[in-house]
């Protein structure tokens, strides 16, 4: 894709094209525990009726997950879903006053190991 004197590889073409989707569709989004908002899971549900279920590890590094077949095989670090949950924790304004630490165990496919993390929010999301 050209355009404007920049040139995207494949990949950010891929990217693009998923942070574009999310802008797009119309979605159902519930966080699981709002306690522990923004990282939490949440539930996408979007025009297909189709639920997944979406874990926010962090709102700037690619260690969310989702459940959809998109974001299983296109080794990306990023689906639709996640985009669209990060959309809208960046557009909420109801970020409860809850502990901001916490810890994520998880497989990080790209490490192909057990990954744990010490998960913080900054204020300033």
């Amino acid at each position: 894709m050209r355009g404007k004197g920049v040139v995207l590889t494949s990949v950010d073409e891929e990217v693009k094209m998923r942070v574009d989707r999310a802008g797009k569709m119309t979605a159902e989004i519930t966080a699981i525990d709002k306690d522990h908002f923004p990282l939490t899971d949440y539930e996408i549900v979007g025009e297909s009726g189709v639920s997944y279920l979406v874990e926010i590890r962090s709102l700037t590094e690619k260690s969310n997950s989702c459940s959809c077949p998109d974001y299983h095989v296109n080794s990306l670090g990023i689906c639709k879903h996640i985009q669209a949950v990060l959309n809208f924790i960046q557009e909420s304004s109801c970020a409860p006053q809850a502990e901001k630490k916490r810890v994520a165990i998880f497989w990080d496919s790209e490490l192909e190991k057990v990954v744990i993390e010490h998960l913080e929010l900054h204020e300033d999301i």
